[in-house]
Order: structure tokens, then C-alpha cells, then sequence
């Protein structure tokens, strides 16, 4: 059996700008003596992401989940969203908080994004909008949820926490729907320390969006509409200007990382990597997820996390549960019996990956998993 690792690896670990560079930047915050309230490092914070996402509205926020929210809130949705029950509770809470109603509709086995047609299946005269998640990297089916979204009315809103680098057919994923939310936490490949932005088409939604992001304050000091306080701070500015210098190694390294899980596990029943990326399709290698069938792997998810915890690796049942059977939502209506994300919820163990998790123990954690599952087998 292979040794236990001395000191704790965990799923994921925070990337960091070098301190030189981030004590230069506090230096000039510091002249400048402007804090918040959308200073001079958080315009210059948005216009890069502008560039990057190759659009010319992005509005950046404390965080994903005000986002979201306010996002939500600017579109004037009304009555019930389609949204999925894999995902994790921000993307309902966003949807209870703006006073909308979440309908959940299952998902696909591929890559765990919601599924077109259950989501068609589940409209109502009720429907508003679909809430769609990029769940570990993978974009949804976005053609396909658009036409659905076309042929019924509905605005579109993408939950891309997890999808920050993603393209489909060199498109950046921000392009696509009525508006995209992207977190910044400090566990994501990019950061901010905290934070989040919006990314839309309508030039429109930009003066809505900061409004409410600044409590629903109008120019003459009247609150126009109930708002909350949306704002980034400059420090969360600076180091996501930092880390935009450092993601796209960032990205690199966790796809070496998640090529070797996928090569040493192919091999071990029971022990499934999520498909390869659809065709056109460019991933961020954010997560390392597998997928424990514990009838081949003789061992459940449970058991193979409990085994790794005991060698000092620390994975994470993501998502579990299932937003539908968490006990703020179980009265929520579900369009069909949920097998799909309840199945995932049960099976899915993500697996460490962070830049500067070495060869060596990626290898390690994999003679791990190898030994517990056989030894289980056995």
C-alpha cells in the first residue's frame, strides 16, 4: 500500500501573485487613498477583462453570488427559472433571493450540464428564463439550450463559475446567452481573493447593473429600485490584475495535471474520467473530477474519499447533495425524477489539482486509488 502522504493535499490550493508585486500595487492604492467605489484598478481591472473575453460589457462585483443576483434582477425576470439541481446552492439561492422560482430539469451523462430537452420538457407558461451551469470546465450544450430559449421566449443566464478560459469554437464563453456570471474565488484558477463579474450584449444592462450594484442609488442620491452593495474593492482589483498575468499558465498546468489522472486511471475499472471536451471545445482543466461505479470499483464514492482522507488527501463530494435534496429546496418542483444529477451526486469525488501540485504526488495519489479499489476487489 502506498504511504501516506506526511502533510495534507488538498483538493484545490490557492495561487498567489508574488508579494513583491502585490506590495508595488498596494503602494499605489495606498497613494491614490481610494479604496472602493469603482476606483482607478478596477476600471482598468475591467477593461483587461473586456479584452479577454473580446466584449465590450463586463461589470465586476465583491462577488459571484451578488452577481448572479443582481444580474437576475436587472433582466425583470418574473415566475419560474429552469435551472439544474447539480450545481452548488449559489445558483438557486440567486434565483429564491430574487423572488423567482426555481424548477429543476435533469442533466446530461457527459459532461453533468443540463439537459436541452428535459429542460424544453419542464416550460410552462410560467418560464421566464433558463438558468444554465458550466459544471467543472465543460460548457453546456449552448446551441442547443438557446434554440430551446428561442422557440419559447425565454432569456438565457449562464452560471460560468467554473468556466473562466472556456471557448466554444473559439468563442469566449461569456458570449453566449443574455448575460454570463463568473466567479472570482480565491479557489478558482483565477482569482480575485473574492469576486465575480457579469458579462452581456446590451449596452444597456451596464448603467442598470452598477446602479443596483451600488445599492439602487440614482445620480441624484433616490434610490430608483432595491439594490445591495455590489461593489469590488481596489485590493480584490489588484490581485485579479495580477493573477490575469498568471492564469493562462495557471490553466496549463492543471491540464498536465488532469492528463495524468486521466492516463493512469483509464485503466481502473469503475474509476471514470468525465468524456473528453466536445469537438470546438476548449476546457479550463479547473477541477479533476471522477465518477466511482462502486459495482466495478468495489468501493462506493463514500468510501473511496473516507480511504484518501485517511492517507492525508483530501478530496471533495462535488456536488453533493443535489441542490433538489437539500433541505431548503426539497419542496421545489422537479420536471422529472432528478436520476441523472441524483446518480452524479452520489458517484462524482474531485480529485486534488492546483499549479503546484508536483508530478510526483499526482502520481502517488493515483497508485492510491489504484490500490484501494483492488485491495477492495480482492
Amino acid at each position: 500500500m502506498t504511504k501516506p502522504f506526511d502533510t495534507p493535499i488538498f483538493v484545490t490550493r490557492p495561487n498567489l501573485p508574488s508579494l513583491d508585486e502585490l506590495s508595488a500595487g498596494l503602494a499605489e492604492i495606498w497613494n491614490n487613498r481610494w479604496l472602493t467605489n469603482r476606483g482607478p484598478l478596477l476600471e482598468r481591472f475591467e477593461a483587461r477583462l473586456a479584452a479577454l473575453f473580446d466584449l465590450p460589457h463586463v461589470s465586476v462585483m465583491t462577488n459571484g453570488t451578488v452577481a448572479l443576483e443582481l444580474g437576475l434582477q436587472a433582466l425583470k425576470l418574473t415566475g419560474e427559472v429552469i435551472t439544474t439541481p447539480f450545481t452548488f446552492a449559489a445558483s438557486v439561492n440567486a434565483v429564491v433571493r430574487t423572488g423567482l422560482t426555481p424548477v429543476f430539469a435533469d442533466i446530461e451523462p457527459d459532461h453533468l450540464t443540463l439537459d436541452p430537452a428535459r429542460v424544453e420538457a419542464a416550460i410552462t407558461p410560467r418560464t421566464s428564463a433558463i438558468l444554465a451551469v458550466h459544471v467543472f470546465g465543460h460548457p453546456c450544450r449552448v446551441a442547443a439550450l438557446e434554440a430551446v430559449a428561442a422557440r419559447n421566449g425565454l432569456s438565457v443566464v449562464y452560471d460560468a463559475a467554473h468556466a473562466f478560459g472556456v471557448t466554444v469554437d473559439g468563442v469566449p464563453i461569456g458570449h453566449f446567452g443574455d448575460l454570463s456570471m463568473f466567479s472570482f474565488h480565491a479557489t478558482k484558477p483565477f482569482h480575485a481573493l473574492e469576486g465575480g463579474a457579469l458579462t452581456y450584449r446590451r449596452a444597456d444592462l451596464r448603467a442598470v447593473l452598477e446602479r443596483l450594484a451600488n445599492h439602487g442609488l440614482g445620480a441624484d442620491g433616490d434610490v430608483l429600485e432595491a439594490g445591495t452593495n455590489g461593489k469590488m474593492t481596489e485590493v480584490q482589483a489588484l490581485v485579479g490584475l495580477l493573477m490575469l498575468d498568471r492564469v493562462a499558465a495557471i490553466m496549463e498546468r492543471n491540464k498536465a495535471i488532469a492528463s495524468i489522472y486521466r492516463a493512469r486511471l483509464a485503466a481502473l475499472p469503475g474509476i471514470d474520467c468525465l468524456a473528453p471536451p466536445a469537438a470546438g471545445v476548449k476546457v479550463n482543466h479547473a477541477y479533476a473530477p471522477v465518477l466511482v461505479n462502486p459495482a466495478l470499483a468495489g468501493i462506493d464514492r463514500d468510501g473511496l474519499y473516507d480511504a484518501l482522507r485517511q492517507r492525508n488527501v483530501f478530496t471533495r463530494k462535488y456536488f453533493y447533495p443535489a441542490v433538489s435534496a437539500m433541505t431548503a429546496f426539497r419542496h421545489l418542483r422537479a420536471a422529472d425524477p432528478l436520476e441523472g444529477a441524483n446518480q452524479a451526486a452520489a458517484r462524482v469525488l474531485a480529485l486534488p489539482i492546483y499549479a503546484d501540485l508536483d508530478d510526483d504526488d499526482v502520481h502517488r495519489i493515483c497508485d492510491m486509488i489504484t490500490a484501494i479499489c483492488r485491495r477492495q476487489a480482492a
